[in-house]
């Protein structure tokens, strides 16, 4: 079923397939076309019932056998599978050769097995190759395939002839979104609001690159533009509350959340995610875990983003973790990793529940573990202050510094002077200091870690005390 299909063809698949199902379940032989038994395995590769897929290609090859349209899905299976010796295999046993969407089946097999000259003479051969909507299809896969520089190419050597087809103007939007270059989507963005400024996508759209790029107040306008066009427009109030978040304007941030929910944003299971950051923030636990486990209901059933979804359970898995439940915390924190196991911020809070428990050799190792997988300087400057505020300073200057070297900052510079007197690594605090524009006072800052590292001490003191009290509390509460 083609990604732009309409909405009757939607429903009409739909249908078919709740009588595909129901012949299943009653074990009838009926006969089926091939377009539509291989319509109902793409809708299922889709939704990633890999089983059901199978299930229907084996159906549909014993009805037509060598049957090309089926031969086709069962390739972009084994894709999607990651089994990619057996796509080979199926491409290479199709003789329609020249049929589209063989080509289109060659193409990604090549691309997947490292060839994207080989796929570009294959792309250059489709018939349709001047058609838009091919352009756009070729382009994803080249993106989709990790080959963002053959889409870059693509655009460039198209774009005379395109710059006034919308299609592909919304299509290097998204590109350049998904490829850090937000400051060049927001030049296509204003080309798109030019032709149709009544657009609420547009503005909506505008406003993720401004916020992407934190000119937060620029984001709420374009939002507010959005808004202007439709009141009921999901996605506007979703960014103009992300905006006033990262602005401190938390109860706007609400107002906005909830209005994401009312109107169904396409994105609202992360309206609910912060929605919980909120109440956690203001420690109302019970807010806080009651919104983080509707977004769990909600983007496990849509499948919307994973990376959103490995966020809710982490953050769930600290609430919990608040009130004593660490090993329901540690279950939340074994779901996320089997939806994205390199992700550092499931071992920071591992970590972070690890320290509530008293338990520091299992805090360091869920900490080297977020390095091993941090390849970013925003997830090494999250690491970085995590480990700070632990006072693991070690790991906190190693972390500072992976940090300095992918994204050299003002502010970095600065907590790394901080941070190496604390650990008394004054070459390491010459260094930096040497690079600032505004250096520190070496022996003012001396002074001013041992005031530090002294008040810490008498903090953790307070604290151990008040734990001992609260223990004895709850001791003679339990004789009684």
């Amino acid at each position: 079923m083609d990604k732009g299909a309409s909405s009757n063809e939607k429903e009409e698949l739909a249908n078919l397939i709740i009588k595909y199902e129901l012949d299943q379940a009653e074990g009838k032989s009926t006969y089926w076309d091939s377009d539509q038994l291989a319509n109902i395995a793409e809708y299922y590769t889709m939704e990633s019932m890999f089983n059901e897929a199978q299930q229907a290609i084996d159906y549909g090859l014993k009805l037509h056998p060598k049957n090309t349209n089926l031969l086709v899905k069962q390739g972009y299976l084994y894709l999607s599978n990651e089994q990619l010796n057996l796509a080979r295999e199926v491409v290479d046993s199709i003789t329609e050769t020249y049929h589209e969407d063989v080509q289109f089946l060659e193409a990604e097999i090549l691309l997947n097995e490292g060839k994207p000259d080989e796929a570009e003479d294959i792309f250059n051969s489709i018939e349709n190759i001047d058609d838009v909507d091919t352009l756009i299809d070729i382009a994803t896969i080249y993106l989709d395939t990790g080959y963002p520089e053959k889409t870059q190419q693509l655009i460039d050597d198209r774009l005379k002839q395109f710059e006034q087809d919308k299609e592909f103007l919304i299509f290097i939007t998204k590109f350049y979104q998904m490829t850090d270059q937000a400051k060049k989507a927001v030049k296509y963005y204003d080309r798109l609001i030019d032709s149709d400024s009544f657009n609420p996508s547009y503005w909506a759209g505008l406003a993720k690159c401004y916020f992407i790029m934190e000119e937060f107040n620029k984001s709420i306008e374009a939002c507010n533009y959005a808004l202007a066009s439709d009141d009921k427009y999901g996605e506007a109030y979703l960014y103009r509350g992300h905006d006033y978040y990262q602005l401190g304007n938390v109860d706007k941030a609400l107002d906005d959340y909830n209005k994401a929910i009312e109107y169904r944003s396409p994105s609202y299971g992360m309206a609910y995610v912060f929605l919980g950051l909120i109440y956690s923030n203001r420690l109302d636990w019970e807010k806080a875990i009651f919104y983080n486990k509707k977004a769990i209901e909600i983007l496990e059933e849509t499948m919307e983003d994973q990376s959103v979804l490995v966020e809710a359970y982490a953050n769930l898995a600290t609430v919990v973790s608040v009130q004593g439940s660490y090993e329901e915390a540690h279950l939340y924190c074994e779901r996320a990793k089997e939806i994205q196991i390199d992700e550092p911020f499931i071992y920071l809070s591992e970590a972070r529940i690890y320290l509530d428990e008293k338990k520091p050799k299992e805090a360091d190792q869920a900490c080297k573990t977020a390095m091993k997988y941090a390849n970013d300087a925003e997830t090494w400057h999250l690491i970085a202050t995590f480990c700070f505020e632990s006072e693991m300073f070690i790991k906190a200057q190693y972390a500072f510094e992976k940090a300095y070297e992918l994204a050299p900052t003002k502010e970095l510079l600065e907590q790394l002077a901080v941070v190496s007197i604390i650990n008394n690594d004054i070459d390491t605090f010459n260094k930096y200091n040497a690079e600032s524009d505004s250096p520190l006072n070496l022996e003012l800052m001396e002074d001013v870690c041992a005031l530090l590292t002294d008040q810490l001490g008498k903090l953790r003191s307070k604290k151990d005390r008040q734990e001992k009290k609260n223990k004895k509390k709850d001791k003679g509460n339990n004789q009684k």
